[in-house]
């Protein structure tokens, strides 16, 4: 079923399940979908503000051009998704312990989120900004990095070795969390 131009508002969807289907241009204010299950279900240009989507499970999910704002989102595995067409800007969330594990991130944008301990082994972040992000304890391995914007971004650890690093864009208070490997320390 097709879902369209819909608001749902201070709905509890861990009590009412949000029915399968298809939503598109629909808006989810002040919603909770705290482990539910949201497997097979396709976003299209939807808006989600104030949420608590903290462990929902996205099994085959499609999630395009989407907008979260002021979301909590802790624990979500993006990458078991469907990720091919995933597009998502992301302002002003918490997003700890999130897996984009092997996901193209191109065309994701990232503003004033916490992301502690996130997982983005194996994505390609190419040209993403992290603006104003927290990336503390973030996992960053064999990651295309390459014209990533980190010049805002705070508390992340990256080792340059294993991971496409040309281009990547970087302020000097981001200077430590390049060399915390090799016991670098740098002092004003």
């Amino acid at each position: 079923s097709r879902t369209e131009d819909k608001t749902y508002s201070g709905i509890d969807f861990t009590k009412e399940p949000l029915p399968p289907g298809q939503y598109e241009h629909c808006t989810f204010t002040r919603c909770t979908f705290t482990r539910a299950d949201l497997s097979a279900r396709s976003f299209s240009e939807c808006t989600f503000i104030n949420c608590e989507l903290s462990m929902a499970r996205v099994v085959r999910t499609s999630i395009r051009e989407c907008a979260f704002t002021d979301c909590k989102l802790l624990g979500v595995s993006f990458d078991h998704g469907q990720t091919s067409l995933f597009s998502a800007t992301f302002a002003d969330c918490i997003m700890d312990a999130c897996s984009f594990q092997g996901m193209a991130l191109q065309r994701t944008k990232f503003t004033g989120c916490r992301m502690h301990g996130t997982d983005f082994t194996r994505a390609d972040l190419s040209g993403v900004a992290f603006d104003r992000c927290d990336l503390s304890d973030a996992v960053f391995a064999n990651c295309d990095l390459q014209r990533t914007d980190f010049r805002t971004a705070q508390g992340f650890t990256i080792d340059p070795q294993p991971n496409k690093m040309k281009g990547g864009r970087f302020s000097v208070e981001g200077l430590p969390g390049l060399l915390a490997k090799h016991g670098i320390r740098i002092e004003h």
